[in-house]
């Protein structure tokens, strides 16, 4: 049997294919599913795949569809029922299956799930701007641009919010222009953050980065978790190289409630590291 039927075979979760570029990865998941379908009996609703593109989704959407039509054409018509499934597969970007998750179980958190998705672009230039002027620092702004410094709070909050982790500032004793410029961000940036969160609030906004963070708060709700995981038994994870971490909890959680996680990635082909992907989230898929 050749190294690739070997792991559509495989069936210990979870599991970690490192794969560099133009071997194959998609369409190992594609056969993977196609195996589970097929020949394991597996509903096409209790498996999910994760991308991170949407054109990475309807790729891999096309391929099973083709896999499951051939099997079809081929006198499968057992199949048939699976096939009617498809439309509503959970085949998506990671930021569509969170959504799915938070909408359906917004009011449990206390969230309306009538929320509307949006990075508040020009939002956040405003109140940074705004919350800079209020707190005008003549020593500060002589030697550094205020435009500056309104792109460094924001660049704070978006670096760390695309990785999934949180920052704390905190002070030091001042020896020179940078250290007081440290403090001053010390002082601002809780007032920026709360400004978001306010607005935020106020008009029912959440950002795409707040879906993730959403939906690991549901899925650690123990009393919400088993709702999800009843129509859950396999998630597939494609280009995971581009994960953060906030995503590998995410994954984690799946984990550790039973759901049978396949990934494939390559660490060299990330393409998301400017929004916070870390191949150190891999870590835990790698053991």
């Amino acid at each position: 049997m050749s190294n690739i039927n070997k792991i559509i075979k495989y069936n210990q979760y979870p599991a970690y294919v490192l794969a560099s570029a133009g071997t194959g990865k998609t369409e190992l998941i594609a056969r993977k599913v196609e195996e589970l379908i097929i020949n394991e009996k597996v509903d096409i609703e209790k498996i999910a795949l994760i991308t991170f593109t949407n054109k990475a989704t309807s790729e891999t959407l096309n391929r099973i569809k083709r896999k499951i039509y051939n099997a079809w054409e081929n006198g499968n018509l057992g199949i048939r029922k699976q096939i009617h499934k498809l439309k509503s597969a959970k085949i998506s970007t990671i930021h569509i299956f969170c959504d799915n998750i938070v909408r359906e179980f917004a009011y449990e958190i206390g969230l309306c799930p009538n929320y509307t998705i949006s990075n508040l672009t020009i939002e956040k230039d405003r109140i940074a701007n705004e919350i800079v002027k209020k707190n005008f620092e003549k020593e500060i702004f002589e030697i550094i641009p205020m435009y500056k410094v309104v792109k460094l709070l924001k660049d704070i909050e978006e670096r760390t919010s695309d990785k999934g982790i949180e920052v704390r500032l905190l002070k030091v004793k001042e020896n020179n222009i940078w250290d007081k410029l440290r403090n001053y961000l010390c002082k601002i940036y809780p007032i920026y953050i709360n400004k978001l969160e306010e607005l935020k609030l106020q008009k029912g906004i959440i950002t795409t980065n707040d879906l993730i963070k959403y939906a690991v708060k549901i899925l650690n709700n123990k009393s919400i978790a088993p709702h999800i995981l009843n129509s859950l038994e396999y998630l597939f994870l494609d280009e995971a190289q581009d994960i953060n971490y906030e995503q590998a909890y995410l994954i984690e959680f799946l984990i550790k409630y039973g759901v049978k996680v396949f990934v494939v990635g390559d660490e060299k082909q990330s393409i998301y590291s400017f929004r916070g992907s870390d191949k150190i989230a891999l870590e835990p898929f790698c053991k």
